[in-house]
């Protein structure tokens, strides 16, 4: 009988969800490895996704529901977390799907050498008919370093919310949790803060699915103030980066700039020329920085186009503002 220190918690955020809900639980309870518990967060669905989950728990001791208000996918990993008993931590979110062996095999790497606090798998992305549209995965295994980037500065991460596994105290030790203010990549901003304390280790092989849904969050409509989070938890993330890695500050800054290059110049393309024009004098240190300092030099052009601050000339490269 495995101890209490060999339990996984995996964690689901659930909202309205029930066309694709019992296939990822499903996918969760037939895991080679056995010994997890499995917590659904129902954030408040109006659909029957509440009604799968009970059924479920009926059939299987491990499930777990936690019942609450409609608070964001975020607050509700969060409610996860803080009703998780085990000595590891794993997520997926409630139309995606794991492989049987993921845990299995996750778990195996991590007793195989102690050290590890943090591993992941590769992963896909696919349409709902099964068809991919492309794999996320290292070449080789071992351990990965979000802060060694090509020469474009950019924050890339070989892995997302439905293919690591993470030691529990590492979140608490550091306080390390998602933050429910950002409509955007709140997984990047936590995903940041952790490899601010922690390097990732990398096991080359897909074992993750990632399901491709219409009405997806970066598939929405536009707001550039919900895609400022991109920009935002950078910020949000410095102190950790500062005070546990201050060997990475300068790759940091370089991915910071990096990213609001590319949010500004995001808005411009959106047509909103008016909000981008506010967004230059906000940022204009940091595009500055970037402009004589940042990757490609045809980002860096563009940069400095940016920079000039010309209204007309903007509007003819960018369009007519869609507010106006």
């Amino acid at each position: 009988m495995a101890n209490h220190s060999e339990l996984i918690s995996v964690i689901i955020p659930i909202y309205n969800a029930e066309r694709y809900l019992q296939h990822t639980i499903e996918s969760v309870l037939v895991q080679t490895y056995s010994h997890f518990e499995l917590i659904l967060v129902n954030d408040g669905s109006t659909d029957g996704s509440l009604s799968i989950c009970k059924i479920y728990q009926a059939k299987d001791e491990r499930v777990r529901i936690v019942d609450s208000e409609n608070r964001g996918a975020s607050q509700a990993r969060n409610i996860g977390i803080a009703h998780a008993r085990g000595h590891y931590l794993s997520f997926l979110d409630s139309d995606d799907l794991w492989e049987p062996e993921f845990l299995q095999y996750l778990y195996a790497r991590i007793k195989a050498s102690p050290e590890i606090k943090l591993v992941y798998s590769g992963s896909d992305e696919r349409m709902p008919d099964g068809r991919v549209l492309r794999k996320i995965t290292d070449e080789t295994e071992g351990y990965f370093d979000a802060f060694t980037h090509k020469l474009t500065g950019e924050f890339n991460v070989s892995f997302n919310m439905d293919s690591f596994l993470v030691e529990r105290e590492l979140l608490a030790k550091y306080h390390i949790e998602f933050n429910p203010a950002y409509k955007i990549s709140e997984d990047v901003g936590f995903f940041l803060k952790l490899l601010c304390v922690e390097k990732a280790y990398a096991v080359p092989v897909v074992l993750a699915h990632y399901i491709r849904q219409e009405n997806s969050a970066t598939t929405s409509v536009w707001k550039h103030e919900n895609w400022e989070s991109t920009v935002l938890l950078f910020d949000d993330a410095r102190p950790y980066c500062e005070q546990h890695y201050r060997d990475g500050l300068p790759a940091f800054e370089r991915m910071r700039n990096y990213r609001i290059y590319r949010y500004v110049l995001s808005v411009f393309r959106h047509g909103e020329v008016d909000a981008g024009m506010a967004y230059i004098e906000k940022y204009r240190i940091a595009l500055e920085d970037f402009s004589q300092h940042g990757g490609k030099i045809g980002d860096r052009m563009k940069c400095r186009l940016l920079l000039l601050s010309n209204r007309r000339l903007l509007l003819w490269v960018y369009g007519k503002n869609r507010s106006a």
